[in-house]
């Protein structure tokens, strides 16, 4: 029963390393951006994010720097980051394993959380207590705030803690259980254990329920009950196949030959080990040949020996006694990790937004820029439709005096006609753009105009003034978007008999629209699966193409669930390729769907997190597409994903 818990800590230790260069990188970069900051209140914020971002590394130091960020929100009296920083260090304290400044300092938090009547911090608060006595061995202290953090979640609905917790109480009852058997002790592991997969299925559908499924199965294989453990064992096993977790597969499959051997399957059994040695040499795990050593060596005697009992022989209880009190602490800390990110994320969010305040001067530049702009577009076409009719005019009065030559001067008079009507048509789909762009641009300039016409901005509250910026903030995002997609597509208009058609690698251009967007998909734990060919190649203008790309990708960054894939692909018919954008977010409805391609009924929709558009992006990239000769649709069921197609004909396949 050892390897569920040597599976959570090479969970640790393999998965969360990885960022930790990152981490560093990013570390430096802070420590770079406080020497140079002259303001007091975005520093605290810089420290804030040094300290929750590398106190895994150096604990020793984030301690320092949240105690540096301390000092800079007292003095300037930041009362609701301050706040943050004290249940930081508290965490900071756990990972020191000093567990009385950890406790003291989390119940001071549970106290101002109180005081403020914030329910949701409450429960974190609660939750961290009850992981400083985890951690600390006093699992009976544990459970009781455990249960008191689950009461107010409850309340609340706060769906995603409820979860956390039924899975902390679950592990608590499962350490028990596989520590002495005890019939009442693996009955409260299953009854947690299930209650935790009922509640994620129905409540939290992204949350991962693999490590739940594997311990679940070794309590059962604890029981004897082989037929729930092989259930609960197969569930995991197809979870972390259609995952492409090999790690926690590994783990599965070995509990499935342990099971194969107590039915007496013993050449299945030894099919089974041949699948995990094969998987562990494929995928780079050598050190679970060690860890998985003891399991081969009794599986290998019971199939030889044909004898069913082998894996229940103990022959080294003391060192099974050291093993499980190891797994213990490394299942402890794993769930610290855990709670290390739900805890704080919707802090860092928070503070991040304050960051973006700084651009808001460069934003407004940018605003009058585009002002700039539109006005010299709007005075080209001016010009040319003076040009157009002056030449309209001439061209009539050439055919009265010269009849001679009336068919000619015809036919020059259609091809005018032709050129004055695709040229009215472009001026009319502008001028509409343009409506959208002064109707959009609008809320965020009045807001701005509002702040700065305070007679007596000094006496406003900092929390009004700070809410304002806020909003502004998100206002003027939203403008900057817009300008760059207007940007892109008036170059294009104004260059549009100029398309330079290159060959153009596809999973190329998907790779780095991905690193584009990775601090996106990061953010909302999306997985972007790229299975584009490395040989598919097309031709088209490599500009244009980008930036259709880019637009689908970001749209279905927008409209995903947190944790849900990104699917990019291509498929070819007998008559044209096709590029996919898929992904299982919201999906549209009949309306929505009809609406796409009308400039008139344009309509941005919030994303899965409330993120805001201008909805003129799908047009450009539809005007973009139809300039090379291709063309691009959707489907969508709505709560179930949409995929957008590039069609591209043959013809442009290199």
């Amino acid at each position: 029963m050892k390897l569920v818990f040597y599976f959570l800590l090479w969970f640790i230790l393999l998965v969360v390393p990885y960022p930790l260069l990152a981490q560093q990188t990013a570390a430096d970069s802070l420590l770079a951006k406080i020497d140079k900051e002259p303001s007091d209140s975005l520093k605290a914020v810089y420290y804030y994010k040094l300290a929750s971002t590398t106190y895994l590394q150096d604990a020793n130091r984030a301690q320092e720097w949240a105690n540096k960020g301390m000092q800079l929100t007292k003095e300037r009296k930041l009362k609701d980051l301050d706040l943050d920083f004290l249940n930081l260090s508290g965490v900071i304290y756990l990972k020191l394993n000093e567990y009385d400044k950890s406790i003291e300092t989390h119940f001071k938090v549970l106290k101002l959380r109180e005081a403020k009547g914030d329910k949701k911090g409450m429960v974190r608060a609660f939750m961290n207590i009850g992981n400083v006595f985890n951690k600390s061995g006093d699992t009976k202290q544990a459970l009781r705030y455990y249960q008191e953090s689950l009461t107010l979640a409850e309340q609340i609905r706060d769906n995603q803690s409820i979860g956390n917790l039924y899975n902390n109480i679950s592990n608590i009852y499962s350490q028990d259980a596989l520590d002495n058997g005890k019939p009442d002790a693996i009955k409260q592991a299953v009854q947690y254990l299930l209650k935790t997969i009922q509640f994620a299925k129905k409540n939290v559908p992204d949350q991962d329920l693999s490590n739940t499924y594997i311990l679940l199965s070794y309590v059962y294989l604890k029981d004897d009950k082989l037929e729930l453990s092989k259930k609960y064992t197969d569930l995991a096993v197809a979870l972390t196949d259609k995952t492409k977790d090999k790690l926690a597969g590994s783990y599965a499959r070995i509990n499935r030959a342990n099971i194969l051997v107590k039915q007496g399957l013993f050449e299945e059994a030894t099919q089974e080990v041949a699948r995990i040695k094969k998987l562990i040499r494929e995928s780079g795990l050598d050190y679970l040949n060690d860890e998985f050593s003891t399991d081969f060596e009794k599986i290998a005697k019971a199939v030889k020996e044909k004898d069913t009992s082998v894996l229940l022989t103990d022959k080294d209880s003391l060192l099974r006694v050291s093993e499980e009190e190891a797994g213990l602490q490394r299942l402890k800390v794993r769930e610290e990790l855990r709670e290390k990110y739900e805890s704080e994320k919707k802090d860092l969010e928070n503070k991040n937004l304050l960051l973006e305040n700084r651009s808001i001067e460069q934003e407004a530049n940018r605003i009058k820029i585009l002002w700039v702009a539109t006005g010299a577009i709007v005075l080209i076409l001016a010009m040319l439709f003076v040009l157009i009719r002056k030449k309209n005019h001439l061209l009539n009065e050439e055919r009265e005096r010269l009849l001679e030559a009336n068919e000619e001067i015809r036919q020059q008079t259609e091809m005018i006609k032709e050129q004055h009507r695709s040229l009215m048509e472009a001026e009319r789909f502008r001028s509409r753009i343009f409506s959208v762009v002064s109707h959009d641009l609008r809320a965020p300039i009045s807001t701005f105009q509002s702040l700065l016409s305070f007679s007596k901005i000094a006496e406003i509250p900092p929390e009004d003034i700070r809410s304002s910026l806020l909003k502004i903030g998100l206002e003027v995002n939203i403008a900057s978007t817009m300008l760059d997609e207007l940007l892109v597509w008036s170059a294009g208009q104004m260059s549009s008999e100029e398309l330079r058609l290159v060959p153009i690698e596809v999973r190329e251009i998907v790779q780095s629209s991905q690193l584009l967007f990775q601090e996106r998909i990061t953010m909302k734990s999306l997985a972007l699966i790229n299975d584009v060919s490395d040989t598919l190649v097309v031709q088209g203008d490599r500009k244009r193409f980008e930036f259709i790309i880019r637009n689908l990708i970001s749209n279905a960054i927008k409209f995903s669930f947190t944790g849900r894939p990104i699917t990019i692909g291509a498929e070819q018919s007998d008559t044209e390729l096709q590029i996919y954008v898929k992904d299982e977010g919201v999906g549209m409805s009949e309306e929505q769907l009809l609406s796409l391609k009308s400039i008139s009924t344009k309509k941005s929709h919030p994303g899965t997190w409330e993120e805001k558009g201008t909805g003129l992006g799908l047009l450009l990239c539809d005007d973009f597409a139809a300039r090379m000769g291709w063309s691009i649709s959707v489907s969508s069921q709505e709560g179930f994903g949409s995929i957008f197609y590039i069609h591209i004909p043959l013809s442009d396949i290199r």
